[in-house]
């Protein structure tokens, strides 16, 4: 599906972590926020989800949702109740 979201560059993944969401963006100048100048970043593909496990629990690690319009996405609830779902498994 497609969001307009923010997203986290240069995110080192842990070996153990199952990425099942990335994201993608060209290089060029991209808005930073509100109150900020856009900035000229580099384009690529970058993890925005993720699951492990942790001793015997699980965690699961989603990056979206920093302005609520993600949160309006069928597609974005549904992620979030199988995240939970899958961690109170």
């Amino acid at each position: 599906f497609s969001t307009d979201d923010e997203l986290y560059m240069g995110l080192g993944i842990k070996d153990g972590n199952d990425v099942f969401l990335t994201g993608h963006t060209h290089d060029g100048t991209h808005p930073w926020g509100p109150d900020r100048a856009p900035m000229e970043m580099p384009g690529g593909t970058f993890p925005l989800g993720w699951t492990r496990t942790y001793g015997q629990g699980k965690v699961f690690t989603l990056l979206l949702g920093h302005d609520g319009k993600s949160f309006e996405s069928p597609e974005f609830q549904k992620m979030v109740l199988n995240g939970i779902n899958w961690a109170t498994a």
